[in-house]
Parts: structure tokens; C-alpha cells; sequence
């Protein structure tokens, strides 16, 4: 805080040293101009010292405008990947939602068989080896299904 207020009494200070040269021209042409001289010398350091620190900011904001279009391209990429991922695994879901419901209907029509075969037991058939035929065949579709439900759960895992 101590040197926000330079600028300003460095220009109050020039201005009054060029209207002094104005003032020391009339009294004395060759002294006037060399002051005036040593004065614009100590203005243009001044001004390149200023300058300096403009252009050095300037490069500082090309840099972080660089960055910029460069974070905005990553994350463009980003973003399409997280899209795609994203219909990727709703897709995922849906096929999981699916084999949820086929190996539950497959269960089912398991528990059926299962009662139905108990059943079939139960009553005998009229003869023995009709009963062991289709106990047998029975057995082979039970078998399949078995076999059915696996394979869904294995695509699932």
C-alpha cells in the first residue's frame, strides 16, 4: 500500500518538471534542453519498466488461455467417454433385468416340474414301464432346464 500512490506523484512530479523546462527554456536554451533530456530519459525507463510488466501478463494470459482450449478438448473426451459408458451400463442393467426374470420363470417352471413329477408318483402310470419311460424323459427335460438355468446364470456372472 505503500507504493499504490507512485504513479500518481511520479506524473505530478514530470508535469511539474516539464513546465519548469518550459519556464528554464526561456531563461536559458542549452540548459533547458539538456534537462529536458535527462527528464524524458528517466520517463521512458519509467515507462519501459511499466511496459515490461504488461507484457509479461500478457504472456501469462496466453499461457492460461492455452490451457484453457487444451482443458476443454480433455475434457470434451472425457465427457463422450463418460457418455458412452453411461448408455453402456444402462444396457448392462436392461440385460441383467432380463435374465433376472428368465432364470425366475426358469425356477418356476423348475418347482412345477418337480410338483408335477411327484404327482405323476403318486398316481402311477398303468404300467411300469410307462412310468419308467416317462420318468425318464422326466428326468431329461428336468435335466435341460437345469442345464438352461446355469447358462443364464452364467451369462449373467
Amino acid at each position: 500500500k505503500a507504493f499504490s500512490n507512485l504513479p500518481i506523484i511520479y506524473f505530478v512530479f514530470a508535469s511539474i518538471l516539464t513546465m519548469s523546462c518550459a519556464i528554464f527554456y526561456i531563461m536559458d536554451n542549452n540548459v533547458a534542453y539538456i534537462v529536458s533530456g535527462i527528464i524524458g530519459c528517466v520517463i521512458s525507463v519509467f515507462g519501459i519498466k511499466h511496459f515490461r510488466t504488461l507484457l509479461s501478463l500478457k504472456s501469462e494470459i496466453d499461457e492460461f488461455a492455452r490451457k484453457n482450449r487444451m482443458f476443454k478438448k480433455e475434457h470434451n473426451k472425457v465427457k463422450v467417454s463418460v457418455d458412452r459408458l453411461s448408455s453402456a451400463n444402462a444396457e448392462l442393467r436392461n440385460t441383467q433385468q432380463r435374465l433376472r426374470k428368465a432364470n425366475e420363470k426358469n425356477r418356476a417352471n423348475l418347482t412345477q416340474f418337480r410338483s408335477l413329477q411327484d404327482n405323476m408318483e403318486q398316481y402311477s402310470a398303468e404300467s411300469i414301464e410307462q412310468l419308467t419311460t416317462c420318468v425318464r424323459k422326466a428326468k431329461k427335460v428336468e435335466a435341460q432346464w437345469h442345464e438352461e438355468l446355469f447358462k443364464h446364470e452364467r451369462r449373467m456372472l
